[in-house]
């Protein structure tokens, strides 16, 4: 046997069934058990090299869990030794259980047990699973198992990061199979379960699975489930942006009823999945129930998806999401959202009313998917029921993605949506066919449907020629934040849920809308109205077509709010649309569309626009568009285009409608909004909207009413508006009551001035426009949507001071635009950011009382900057916090310095921004004092969860999830910048030190009592603190005091940068640097600038280590970066090429020969230097002669000049070069029979310029030169075939390039580089007649190997330091392919030849030749 080895004594490695494993075929070391190219493991324990793709047969017998391997680690931390590492390997498994039906074996081909960490590297990974396992549910038979023979782990534990065994996956290729064959059962092609970790970190991952179940059915029989990937019982998937992952589930061959068979493209039961990948393919076809994602959450998760302990359990964030679904039996869904088994909302029986805020948060308690990213395409094909989305009630799926589509195609019904749960789009959703929320089939027995949210999104559909695209079995739709919902027809009967219009939302109706219909369940009449149930509220729209207005059939209702319109487009398309608006008709269609008209007015509270059509008795025009108030009392609920260019003279008193501006009646200096809305249509950018007699800007008292001022841009809005430049205006005082409002909405940069404006509670609305308040300002809430801008420089801004006794929801502001201010006062609840976008807050002192919460959900694809962002300067007074703070997800609060600031020592900590990496950040650099309140920085953190602040959080400082806080300790002098009662740290949060410098002592940065663990509460130690702390300046570690007075930090010079910098190449010589105290990025040494500039790289725009340590590389290596090698060697083989193609065989003793190639290419290995290469344009000119002394023999010699450009590809810095080459050549041959021999050595000189590389604010130039040798010897075989001859040739050549030292950068040595080919090919030439001439057409095709040195060593220096870096150069086996023709006649032969070269690392090569001989 092979004992372990004492490097790996600290990791014990238990593989069960192998007891010999030869030394030839595997070794043991450090990393446990490594597996190469080939190599198969057999439950024998035999590891036998070349014998990919046999077949293993393995009997499991009495046994409950079986391995092919199964690896099981021992340590605190299972990654830092790994127990099983895979790589480049192909591996085909069988797997035969005895005795399967009385048994539930587990059978895998790889198990990652306890405190087993496994790694997949290499080129590729293929694993491939035949079984058949019994017919219990609970077995399940996998390719790849991760923690599934572990016990079971505590809930305490799920969801936060207790990853005690995984796997890492860099494979370029990774494929796992999982087939479970006739009479199989459950399978998976990846399982992980039991709080393991999966990482798919590679270029491309695919599993696959198949399983099928022959047997009669039996509604007691257990249910079984074939998955490409199942994640359960708290395990992680993690798929990185790099990855392109496809999953596939099919039917197995042999499957002819497999209705106990459930297909899942990924089963996620209590796990959690992140993918981020560029692009990932989910195909299920199945014969029964199918799904491409489905989701069943933990119990413990209820009330916490997305909030302050456990985020979604899906997210899918990568660029593009496709999800395919096929069932040929029964039903399909792309992604179905369910609850944990046997879960009912403990208040559904206490509370009846649905619209209850209580009764709706505990419907929407786990929120179960968030899908972000460019796209999201889910297609769902049934021969029952196909819906897109499925909700079981309880749940919640978010649709973020810019781009949703929907198909759905069902025999039965089909649906974008089903369940009695709640689906938020806030982003673009196309869906073909009817919005049916809830197919036919009603499932699970629920009795009402979806509840549908568009927040900020758009939805358009279209009814593919059906009759109908309406919204039957919908429980509510809410249309909100500016999101557009386009349907053809809309039927609302008495069944049907709610729907509310509110904050920029649209509704539009092209063709039919009713609000009731024949076949009303209840047996009501036509026009049986409910009330409430239809409501467009403030800042919410109704589009519907005239015709779909004018229809006899339609008897519709509807609330209409102040704020809320109602636009009917295409009235003057209509026979009636040429005739005025009178009384009669406006009465008429007000009935038509709306319920509860005041009876003393009535009108409604809201507007209703008629477009282009006339007024009746009033000709505007005539009258230069102006108006008494009094002639216009009958259109005050109405909006026309002659309306809103009017303006309303004599105005006093309360004031409604729609107008372009409005002038008070003498003596009056103010106007009132009440009850209803007033509209103010500005045409110019600097419009007086309300003013007295006297021209001066006039108050206005908006009471119980809303005034509107503008138009707002909704997403996907399809009407034109005439304003082409930006519009704005100003206003006087504005007062508003508990009840009143102000909107103020804009497009194209409009921007409004408001003079002063005071609240009693209010609310103010800024959509699309930039709002400036010249008055300090008190409101109830101010909700600002993406790309609105509130500017109170130098002012007070106070939120949520609501009158007493107030019944609205004015205390909650919704920031998702810009705000500036002096201070931020107030004691209301504000959200920055939301569902549909991010927000940003400004201000000098934070002195809000309320609670403060940062939130805005990941989009996809944030850098450092993104996200939700408040910047302060201050704290409250003497810097005490005087409300509660929620730092959540996507987020960042800085105090006492800029968002630029904040960002470059962040970036500069080394830490990667975005989900998964930093999720949340506090940036500290002024102290903070949390003063009883709760400061909480968590990246899983939203207000979609309904984030709850306990009591017992108070006066704590809390660091949860992979959230950050940065501490400027420079900034402050030695004071420590956080004062609490405790500290809680979670385990992946990090604690980031700022202009901390070298040898600091005690530092003290928290004072708290005590410092404890956010997962367990268990008291932190100094270890476990230090290991938490992070650096702008990389180059320093430290250590950590910890005792009943806080934390205290002293801080070293780290001993190596390899382990700051990982795979930066000149790493010695920043050790060497820091350890001479030598570091300076004004230094006028440009090596010491450049490393010093490396540590500081977030100074000079980088946005993390790696982009650094990049660049560094590339200009340690500028020679070969900038592709002067292979400059020299490509120059070298148009000279080979020249002399080689001369030196042909000689039939007769011709005298002297005079020749000339001219040739011309691109050469390009666009990744021959790991991720870069280069690109270069070559041209040059050989001119030679040659002599046949005897009829055998030929002798020659000749020169090359030649020049090319150039430059770095897929590099970070684009380096350009230019070379001039001179060379020359002596060749000879010599023919003995059909064996014909040549030779040749040759010489040449290249000088290449590298200019203006700029990189760290620095620029690099130098001309470097370089000298090659060759020297070749080429033997070929003419087997003659007629007039066509076929001419095996082989060789071998020696080149060495010797490049010239230099300064750019680094210092460089001379270098020398020595390249060994050997060409093997195979050419055919031909030979005819034609007219004069005789012609000679050519082929080849060679492989010419590589055995020589492969990469270019260079010694970089910085002082007397010198380290040597290395750079391939060099193609393993380039292919070439060439094809040619000469022509003869008399002493002229002249000739034309195209070369091109494939190879690796993107190798293209293509060469153009023209030549000319003459034989005198």
């Amino acid at each position: 046997m092979v004992s372990l080895s004492p490097v790996c004594s600290a990791v014990l490695v238990a593989v069960s069934g192998l007891s010999a494993l030869p030394a030839a075929a595997a070794t043991v070391n450090s990393y446990g058990l490594t597996l190469d190219a080939d190599q198969i493991v057999d439950r024998g324990g035999v590891l036998t090299g070349q014998e990919n793709n046999r077949d293993h047969r393995f009997v499991a017998g009495q046994a409950t869990n079986w391995a092919s391997v199964h690896v099981q680690g021992q340590g605190a931390d299972p990654r830092r030794s790994a127990s099983l590492v895979l790589k480049d390997v192909t591996w085909l498994s069988e797997i035969n259980v005895a005795d399967a039906a009385e048994k539930s074996v587990r059978g895998t081909m790889v198990s990652i047990g306890r405190n087993g960490w496994g790694y997949f590297g290499g080129d590729s990974v293929d694993l491939k699973l035949r079984s058949a396992v019994p017919s219990e549910a609970g077995a399940v038979s996998s390719a790849v198992a991760v923690g599934v023979f572990r016990g079971d782990v505590p809930n305490s534990a799920i969801g936060k990061g207790y990853w005690e065994q995984g796997l890492t996956v860099s494979s370029q290729d990774f494929v796992a199979r999982a087939i479970a064959r006739k009479n199989g059962g459950s399978v998976a092609a990846l399982h992980a379960s039991n709080n393991s970790l999966v990482s798919l970190e590679g270029s491309n991952a695919k599993l696959y699975a198949r399983s099928s179940v022959d047997r009669s059915v039996d509604p007691k029989e257990p249910k079984y489930t074939v998955a490409a990937v199942r994640v359960e019982d708290g395990a992680t998937l993690v798929v990185s942006p790099v990855t392109r992952l496809t999953l596939q589930v099919g039917i197995d061959a042999e499957a002819t009823n497999n209705n106990s068979l459930r297909s899942y493209g990924l089963k996620v039961e209590e796990g959690y999945v992140r993918i981020q990948s560029h692009q990932t393919d989910i195909n299920v076809e199945a014969l029964s129930n199918a799904a491409g994602i489905n989701i069943r959450p933990n119990p413990a998760d209820e009330d916490k998806g997305g909030g302050a302990d456990v985020p979604p359990s899906v997210v899918l964030a990568g660029n593009r999401t496709n999800i395919w679904v096929t069932s040929k039996n029964r039903d399909a869904y792309g992604i179905y959202s369910a609850v944990p088994e046997g879960w009912e909302s403990p208040l559904k029986d206490v509370i009846k009313d649905e619209s209850h805020p209580e009764w709706r948060a505990a419907s929407e308690s786990f929120w179960n998917v968030l899908a972000v990213g460019d796209s999201l395409n889910i297609q769902a094909n049934a021969k029952r029921d196909a819906v897109g989305v499925y909700v079981e009630d309880g749940s919640v799926a978010v649709l973020g993605s810019r781009n949703t589509t929907i198909r759905a195609n069902g025999e039965r019904s089909a649906a974008a949506f089903g369940g009695a749960g709640k689906i938020i789009l806030a982003g673009n959703l196309t869906y073909s066919g009817v919005l049916q929320a809830e197919p036919a089939s009603k499932k699970n027995g629920e009795k009402r449907g979806t509840t549908l949210e568009v927040a900020g999104g758009y939805m358009r559909l279209n009814s593919q020629g059906q009759t109908s695209a309406g919204i039957p079995g919908l429980n509510k739709l809410s249309i909100c934040d500016g999101g557009r919902v386009d349907l053809q027809d809309l039927y609302v009967d008495h069944n049907s849920g709610s729907i509310t219009i509110s904050d920029g939302g649209v509704l539009r109706v092209n063709r039919t809308f009713s609000r009731t219909n024949d076949n009303d369940a209840t047996g009501a009449a036509p026009g049986h109205q409910v009330a409430s149930d239809f409501s467009i509220q403030r800042g919410g729209t109704l589009e519907i077509s005239a015709s779909a207005l004018e229809s006899a059939a339609i008897t519709a209702g509807m609330v209409l709010r102040p704020g809320g319109m109602i636009r009917v487009f295409g009235y003057d398309q209509l026979a009636a649309g040429t005739e005025p608006l009178t009384d009669e008709r406006l009465n008429a269609l007000r009935s038509k569309l709306i319920l509860g008209l005041d009876s003393a007015r009535g009108k409604s509270d809201g507007l209703i626009d008629f477009g282009n059509a006339k007024l009746g008795f009033i000709d505007l025009s005539h009258k230069n568009f102006r108006a008494d108030q009094s002639f216009l009392k009958g259109y005050i609920d109405v909006q026309t285009d002659e309306l809103k260019q009017t303006t309303v003279e004599n105005a006093h008193g309360n004031v409604n409608g729609s107008y372009k501006n409005i002038v008070t009646a003498d003596g009056v200096n103010g106007i009132e909004v009440a009850q209803g809305t007033l509209k103010l249509n500005p045409t110019v950018a600097d419009s007086q909207l309300v003013t007295d007699a006297d021209g001066n800007l006039a108050d206005i008292h908006v009471t119980d009413g809303v005034l509107t001022i503008g138009e707002q841009q909704t997403a996907g809005d399809v009407e034109t508006y005439a304003e082409t430049t930006p519009v704005g205006g100003s206003l006087g005082r504005l007062t508003l009551d508990a009840k009143g409002a102000v909107r103020i909405a804009g497009r194209n940069g409009d921007a409004y001035n408001i003079a002063a404006l005071k609240g009693n509670g209010g609310a103010l609305d800024v959509a699309g426009a930039s709002v400036s308040v010249g008055e300090d300002v008190s409101l109830g809430s101010l909700n600002l949507s993406q790309n609105a801008r509130l500017d109170m420089t130098g002012k007070t801004l106070a939120l949520g001071n609501s009158a007493a006794g107030s019944d609205d929801d004015s205390d909650a502001s919704v920031i998702m635009g810009t705000v500036k201010a002096d201070e931020l006062t107030g004691n209301g609840v504000i959200y920055v950011g939301s569902t549909s976008g991010a927000g940003a807050v400004e201000v000098g002192t934070l002195s809000h009382s309320g609670i403060l919460m940062l939130d805005p959900a990941w989009r996809g694809g944030e850098t450092w900057g993104d996200g939700s962002w408040v910047v302060t300067d201050r704290v409250g007074t003497d810097d005490k916090l005087t409300g509660d703070v929620v730092v959540g997800m996507n987020s960042s609060l800085v105090v006492g310095a800029t968002k630029e600031e904040a960002v470059a020592a962040a970036i500069a900590s080394g830490r990667a921004y975005g989900q998964g990496n930093t999720e949340a950040m506090v940036y500290l650099a002024k102290p903070l004092d949390v003063n009883q309140h709760v400061f909480m920085v968590d990246g899983s953190a939203t207000a979609l969860g309904g984030t709850v602040i306990t009591e017992n959080q108070r006066g704590q400082f809390r660091l949860n999830g992979k959230s950050l806080a940065m501490l400027d300790v420079g900034a402050v002098g030695g004071t420590p910048l956080v004062k609490a009662t405790s500290m809680a740290l979670s385990s992946d949060a990090r604690i980031g030190l700022v202009n901390l410098t070298e040898n600091s002592e005690g530092i003290k940065i928290f004072d708290v009592g005590e410092i404890v663990s956010s997962e367990t509460g268990a008291e932190l130690t100094a270890e476990q603190l230090s290991a938490a702390l992070v650096s702008n300046d990389l180059m320093l570690e430290f250590t950590t005091t910890v005792n009943g007075q806080g934390l205290s930090v002293t801080a070293r010079r780290h001993s190596s940068a390899a382990s700051r910098f990982p795979g930066l190449k000149v790493d010695r010589l920043m050790d060497a640097l820091y350890a001479a105290g030598a570091n300076s990025t004004n230094s006028s040494d440009t090596a010491t600038a450049l490393l010093s500039r490396t540590a500081s790289f977030a100074d000079y725009g980088f946005a993390s280590v790696n982009d650094a340590v990049a660049t560094t590389n590339e200009i340690a290596t500028l020679a070969a970066s900038a592709g002067l090698y292979n400059t020299a060697l490509d120059a070298t083989e148009f000279l080979t090429e020249a002399v080689e193609s001369q030196a042909e065989r000689a039939t007769r003793a011709d005298g002297v020969n005079l020749w000339v190639d001219v040739k011309g290419g691109r050469r390009s290995a666009k990744r021959l230097y790991g991720t870069s290469g280069y690109d270069l344009n070559l041209g040059g000119t050989v001119f030679g002669a040659d002599v046949s002394p005897t009829a055998n023999t030929r002798l020659g010699g000749a020169v090359i000049v030649g020049t090319g450009r150039g430059h770095a590809v897929n590099a970070p810095l684009r380096v350009k070069k230019s070379a001039d080459f001179v060379g020359l050549a002596a060749y000879g041959s010599r023919t003995l029979g059909d064996v014909h021999l040549s030779t040749d050595a040759g010489f040449l000189r290249t000088k290449s310029k590298v200019t203006n590389v700029q990189a760290y604010g620095m620029s690099f130039n130098d001309d470097i030169s370089s000298d090659t040798y060759t020297l070749g010897l080429r033997g070929e075989y003419v087997w003659r075939l007629g007039s066509v001859n076929l001419v095996p040739h082989l060789g071998i050549r020696w080149t060495q390039v010797r490049m010239d030292g230099y300064k750019a950068g680094f210092e460089t040595d001379e270098d020398h580089l020595n390249v060994v080919t050997l060409p093997v090919g195979f050419g055919v030439a031909g030979s005819f007649g034609w007219q004069n001439w005789q012609l000679t057409p050519t082929a080849d095709v060679s492989v010419n190997w590589s055995v020589g040195e492969k990469s270019a060593v260079s010694c970089v220096r910085y002082a007397t330091t010198g380290q040597e870096v290395r750079t391939k150069v060099v193609d393993t086996a380039p292919v070439r392919l060439q094809a040619g023709l000469n022509a003869v006649n008399g002493a002229w032969t002249l000739g034309a030849g195209w070369n091109m070269g494939i190879g690796s690392h993107e190798r293209w090569d293509n060469t153009l030749t023209m030549k000319a001989r003459y034989a005198f």
